[in-house]
């Protein structure tokens, strides 16, 4: 039992540097994106966030809220991307 405690807490101590390997190259990340970037589930990274957060590692702050999703070609609309306009 002691051999697969020490495995998974292997998995896990790869999976917290992965994480942490991802913020320090690429710069803030949502936990969405880091759950995408990694394969891992949501929970999983959650719980790997809020121990490098308690570790002191990583901090957490509230999104930007001016902060817009869009591609920059969108904004000529000749791309396709779809924008839906009221209704007068």
């Amino acid at each position: 039992m002691a051999e697969r405690a020490s495995g998974v807490e292997g998995v896990r101590r790869a999976n917290l540097g992965e994480v942490l390997r991802l913020v320090h190259q690429n710069g803030p990340r949502s936990r969405a994106v880091l759950t995408a970037e990694t394969g891992l589930n949501r929970s999983t990274v959650s719980d790997l966030v809020s121990g490098l957060v308690a570790s002191g590692l990583v901090g957490e702050q509230q999104p930007d809220p001016t902060r817009r999703v869009a591609p920059e070609s969108c904004s000529d609309g000749k791309s396709g991307c779809h924008r839906h306009r009221r209704q007068p």
